[in-house]
């Protein structure tokens, strides 16, 4: 989202290859050792789990005295990031705005950058940091919208380019989605016992017919956070439960105040799997650079998927390996 809101500003970046940095020691010394750590993961070798372990080395680095100083040391640009590189290129973005000092930039360039530094403090870390919770993803992304009303008093044109991506990926404000809402423990009570309330007064539909999610109508410019969820509960927010073949038996916990539902075998069970959905895309991305890598390997179709079965195979035996290792 970063990349699409500010564009302008990291057009300049992007297009050269370097960014001049003055002849400052201390600076010199930290972004050393933030560009290194940078390329690690480029080449992946350093995955999310280790950007705290690095913000810690990073900062004893910056106490450390000796190291010589270069005064036309550059940072070379890296591109747009993937999404595994989300995480220290925010880190990267947030050290430019707290060093812009000691930054060979242009004025504009500067601006933008402190521009997109407080996008990312204020608003986006948040979000971005949550993003894998699937019982906080609606109402995240309710809260989202809410914000960016304030953040126009701030930033119209960049909220707006927020309020309309965000528009474009309301999957888990969907009838059949926003039922995830029920096990946040983040909302108040009440809340959850109004969508329970607001589910049972649909009939629960015996057959679902497949169809692709609808999104909700929404005005951006009169969010009810959080309570609006509420609004998006429907007959088709069953679906959840009708996938997992779950009866009235094992529903019991619907009956009662939600003070209780931790006690109820029901509740503690469909709340562990909905804790552990997958609610990012990096599966389907990872077999669309799969197919596009390897599809010119073989021709025939039935050999095609026999090697993306065995390619996919292999990448989760080594990705297990490294896990445990």
């Amino acid at each position: 989202m970063c990349s699409t809101v500010f564009l302008d500003e990291l057009k300049p970046i992007w297009s050269r290859a370097e960014i001049p940095i003055k002849a400052d020691k201390k600076c010199i010394d930290m972004t050393i050792e933030l560009w290194e750590s940078f390329l690690k993961l480029k080449q992946g070798s350093m995955g999310v789990v280790d950007v705290v372990t690095y913000n810690r080395e990073r900062k004893k680095m910056a106490r450390k005295s000796g190291v010589k100083s270069k005064s036309d040391l550059s940072i070379v640009s890296s591109g747009q990031q993937s999404d595994s590189e989300v995480v220290l290129s925010i880190h990267l973005v947030s050290t430019n705005q707290l060093f812009s000092k000691r930054f060979a930039m242009p004025s504009t360039e500067l601006s933008g950058v402190k521009r997109m530094a407080d996008f990312i403090a204020l608003y986006y870390t948040h979000a971005f940091l949550r993003s894998r919770l699937s019982t906080c993803s609606p109402a995240d992304d309710m809260q989202f919208l809410s914000l960016m009303n304030l953040y126009r008093i701030q930033d119209p044109s960049a909220s707006d380019i927020c309020v309309k991506s965000i528009l474009l990926h309301l999957w888990y404000l969907t009838e059949e989605l926003v039922v995830f809402a029920i096990f946040d423990t983040d909302l108040q009570d009440s809340l959850r016992q109004q969508m329970v309330l607001k589910l049972l007064s649909f009939k629960r539909p015996k057959i679902f017919k497949p169809q692709k999610p609808v999104f909700p109508d929404i005005d951006p410019m009169t969010i009810n956070y959080p309570y609006q969820l509420v609004d998006f509960i429907g007959s088709r927010s069953w679906l959840l439960f009708h996938l997992l073949n779950l009866g009235e038996e094992k529903l019991d916990w619907m009956q009662v105040p939600v003070k209780y539902w931790k006690i109820t075998v029901g509740y503690r069970k469909l709340e562990l799997i909905v804790r552990v959905v997958e609610v990012v895309n990096d599966s389907a991305e990872r077999s669309v650079e799969l197919m596009s890598d390897f599809k010119d390997v073989c021709i025939d179709e039935n050999k095609q998927q026999a090697l993306f079965q065995v390619l996919e195979q292999y990448r989760n035996n080594v990705a297990n390996s490294k896990a445990k290792n």
